[in-house]
């Protein structure tokens, strides 16, 4: 289940990103499209945590809420840094960068999660990939791009 979940985060992202890129060639804001991002994420969550479950109810340590308390604010902090490299970089350049945090996420793990996570070599390994593959695609050439031309809200195909 972690797997379909995973991928349909990544699918998500995949539509986010070109969403938040026009969304920057109309009105370069990033960090007003910031705290717009933060206050959907909330109203999108509130639901669930208002959600009836009969006997179980949420569970608010005080110590992993600060934890939560944290990631959000990185998670916040990455999101406005995200539509700022949106702002001024190719949505096809950017997007490979920011899908780097495979090997933030194994590295941070490794040193905070030691005895709580398994890590493998094959994960490592598999890691190492992705970022090796991200890496071949944001310094690749092709010899052809698309381009957004703004100001005809479509898309320009350029051969180089």
């Amino acid at each position: 289940m972690a797997v379909l979940y995973s991928l349909t985060a990544g699918f998500l992202a995949g539509v986010a990103f070109p969403l938040r890129r026009y969304g920057l060639t109309i009105t370069n804001e990033p960090v007003f499209f910031s705290a717009v991002v933060a206050l959907v994420s909330l109203f999108g969550a509130m639901p669930y945590a208002l959600w009836p479950r009969g006997e179980r109810r949420l569970d608010w340590h005080p110590r992993g809420l600060m934890h939560f308390f944290c990631s959000g604010f990185f998670e916040a902090l990455g999101a406005l840094l995200t539509l700022m490299a949106l702002a001024n970089g190719r949505v096809v350049i950017v997007s490979p960068i920011v899908a780097t945090t495979s090997l933030f996420s194994l590295l941070i793990s490794l040193i905070f999660l030691r005895g709580k996570e398994q890590l493998t070599g094959r994960t490592i390994l598999g890691t190492l990939s992705v970022i090796a593959g991200t890496v071949a695609i944001a310094l690749g050439k092709t010899g052809a791009d698309i381009y957004l031309d703004s100001a005809n809200r479509r898309g320009v195909f350029v051969t180089a």
